[in-house]
């Protein structure tokens, strides 16, 4: 799940200028904002997916990419879609996903990713 959905929510950093959505009042564009995703097998750690949009280029958590180099995700508004990963780096094999948070400068997928996880207060 999205670390900016529900109560307990978190950011990865200590500060954020995103939300953090604990009520659906909060929300503005519930079309463009994935709570649900697949994330990568190998990094499976907590029930959340951590985006960093503060960061550029900052990938916390991988996502999964089994789907012929994609990853399903599901949206505020109840859409659910199959987003195609363009950069390598964002879906690298399971015997390489050893840690989490990482830099990947130029790696549009992350930029993805950190847009449409919550939006600027």
């Amino acid at each position: 799940m999205n670390n900016f959905f529900g109560e307990g929510a978190i950011t990865f950093g200590s500060t954020t200028s995103y939300t953090i959505y604990t009520k659906a009042s909060q929300i503005k564009s519930p079309a463009a904002l994935y709570v649900f995703l697949d994330e990568h097998e190998r990094i499976i750690n907590d029930g959340g997916f951590f985006a960093d949009p503060d960061m550029a280029y900052d990938l916390v958590d991988f996502p999964a990419s089994h789907h012929d180099s994609a990853g399903v995700f599901s949206f505020v508004d109840s859409h659910a879609e199959i987003h195609k990963w363009t950069d390598i780096r964002t879906m690298p094999p399971a015997s390489q996903v050893i840690r989490l948070g990482v830099i990947i400068p130029g790696d549009e997928d992350i930029t993805w990713l950190q847009q449409h996880a919550s939006e600027l207060k």
